[in-house]
């Protein structure tokens, strides 16, 4: 039910991560659970054992985003389904966790959800991960079944526990002036993170096209580029690109980066 774009290798490609629903072996469910298929340049691989993430029970909707603002994606989805008399076993989908998958040192992931506070048991559907308090660090709206379309806010504290975020918005051509299918390439050090603009992302929900980098103890960006959406040129299509050489210092809360495609007239 839920799906999640994003590069958690840093190698400048997709990875896609899938909800799912790990089910006991009856006749309606087989233990499937959820799938993650990374790419290596030249197709996708189901890597779903070796980074751990099956067990998501009956997972909804999903976002893979830096919890922690420590460079690397991680991966939160609600999840939960009322109980139903064709799951005659000892499942109980509708006071299961919703996950919080962090990436560990060993480039795999661990369900930190408990530990973190995210662990809520209201049977959940959409999920918006955006930065609401506009302090650098992504929240997480849940949208759950409960009676009078309820949902719930989880304020993220990262940054102000120390851990830098650089934060850009990209202003692309009309019509297309979110920029949708923009690439951002962040360099520090010699590692770069990419982000990629998208539109209609999560279950019943959508994430903002406003970009967070987690730079941890960083506190500048080397460098920085935009790949724009190709546009037709009448001689077919061109992309053009955006460099900002750095250093670039890390946003401060409340402040965003803010780049124009080049065929915009600066403001």
């Amino acid at each position: 039910m839920g799906s999640a774009l994003g590069d958690i290798d840093n190698d400048g490609d997709l990875d896609w991560f899938v909800t799912s629903i790990l089910g006991p072996s009856n006749e309606f469910f087989t233990p499937q659970g959820n799938r993650f298929y990374t790419n290596d340049g030249t197709g996708l691989i189901d890597d779903t054992v070796r980074l751990g993430v099956a067990d998501g029970s009956f997972g909804w909707g999903a976002c893979l985003l830096d919890i922690d603002n420590d460079s690397d994606l991680d991966i939160y989805h609600t999840n939960g389904y009322p109980d139903v008399p064709f799951l005659t076993t000892d499942e109980t989908y509708d006071t299961d966790a919703s996950r919080v998958f962090l990436m560990n040192e060993a480039g795999t992931y661990t369900d930190e959800a408990q530990a973190l506070g995210l662990a809520g048991r209201t049977s959940g559907r959409g999920v918006v991960c955006a930065d609401f308090d506009n302090d650098g660090d992504t929240d997480i709206f849940e949208l759950t079944d409960a009676a009078g379309n309820s949902a719930r806010l989880w304020e993220n504290q990262t940054a102000s526990a120390g851990r830098n975020f650089l934060r850009v918005k990209l202003k692309g051509l009309p019509p297309n002036t979110e920029a949708a299918g923009a690439r951002i390439f962040a360099r520090i050090g010699d590692t770069t993170q990419m982000r990629e603009i998208m539109i209609g992302s999560n279950y019943t929900s959508q994430n903002p096209t406003v970009q967070i980098f987690g730079l941890d103890s960083s506190t500048i960006v080397d460098e920085l580029l935009v790949e724009w959406p190709a546009i037709d040129s009448g001689n077919g299509p061109v992309q053009l690109g955006t460099l900002l050489n750095g250093p670039i210092a890390a946003s401060q809360p409340g402040e965003t980066l803010s780049i124009s495609h080049p065929e915009l007239p600066p403001l």
